[in-house]
């Protein structure tokens, strides 16, 4: 069995200057989001912006994940929402736009909007 190595105390960490701060509390949300809102069984449902939710919530937000995705995005309209008969097909079509609804704001998915193509 090999010796175990001493273990070392752990180095204080650097002072920190107020200018090597990134300041989350100081940014703002560049532009607004154009509301996302569809119509079934004849009531019209705002999808809110899954990027206006709190992370904690929003990383349980899969567009792969219909009902997780649509659950947050529509808060008290969601119990309504689900009462509406939808065929499948409708439901793919909808994931499909919001996808494309919310990457014309954010990028794809996986790449900021600031992300070169090259």
């Amino acid at each position: 069995m090999a010796a175990r190595s001493p273990q070392r105390p752990a180095r204080p960490k650097p002072a920190v200057r107020p200018k090597d701060v990134f300041d989350l509390d100081a940014l703002e949300k560049g532009g607004e989001v154009k509301p996302f809102a569809v119509r079934l069984g004849g009531k019209v449902f705002t999808l809110s912006d899954p990027f206006d939710e709190d992370w904690q919530d929003a990383v349980l937000i899969d567009m792969h994940d219909i009902e997780g995705s649509l659950k947050p995005l529509l808060g008290d309209q969601y119990e309504d929402f689900k009462k509406i008969p939808m065929p499948m097909w409708k439901m793919k079509i909808l994931n499909d736009r919001m996808e494309a609804h919310y990457s014309q704001y954010y990028g794809d998915r996986g790449e900021g909007p600031a992300s070169s193509g090259s």
